[in-house]
């Protein structure tokens, strides 16, 4: 059997100071009146996640990266890329930022693609291209996204040059599709 205790004091002593989590005598503040002086009545650890607090470096970054589409290219243009830098904000924040926005912009497709092909390109971000040629092909055949928006963006991805073989054959595939629906509406 697991000892949960020191498995989870394994994994605090290797996180980061601002990773760590709540030690087993503190109780985390929660809002509403079932609790005495906002402090729930059940240890830390067997509760709900505290929130993470982000720097104020990590804010500015944060700041900087969504004014231009989470693109250091974009803060290289405008000549913001030495100041970004000057924050220290640690590469897998950053990535893990980056990540979070494409994702959520795949969630509203077709709003947002063109960035998400950007950065797709800029950052090579392979497992990010997977998840985008998978919402173009789950978008074929909705009501709510037009058939000839899907299919200029699977040209797009095309045109990028960024997808191997298979990936190829998944875009003709999905262009394929659109034109039958788009003739099944006819």
């Amino acid at each position: 059997m697991i000892d949960l205790r020191r498995l989870w004091a394994d994994i605090s002593s290797v996180a980061e100071d601002y990773d760590r989590e709540p030690t087993t005598t503190d109780t985390l503040p929660v809002e509403g009146a079932a609790f005495v002086d906002k402090k729930a009545p059940f240890k830390a650890l067997h509760g709900e996640r505290p929130v993470i607090v982000m720097t104020w470096d990590e804010v500015t970054a944060w700041d900087m990266l969504c004014r231009h589409h989470f693109s250091r290219a974009s803060l290289e243009r405008e000549g913001e890329l030495s100041a970004f830098l000057s924050l220290g904000i640690k590469p897998e924040l950053e990535a893990r930022w980056r990540g979070d926005a494409m994702a959520a912009l795949l969630e509203k497709y077709p709003e947002g693609f063109d960035v998400v092909l950007s950065l797709i390109l800029e950052y090579g971000d392979t497992p990010m291209l997977e998840r985008a040629l998978d919402v173009l092909d789950d978008s074929v055949g909705q009501a709510a996204i037009p058939g000839e928006t899907v299919r200029s963006d699977c040209e797009k991805v095309l045109a990028a040059e960024i997808v191997d073989d298979e990936g190829k054959n998944r875009l003709l595939e999905t262009i394929k599709r659109c034109g039958y629906y788009d003739k099944e509406e006819l």
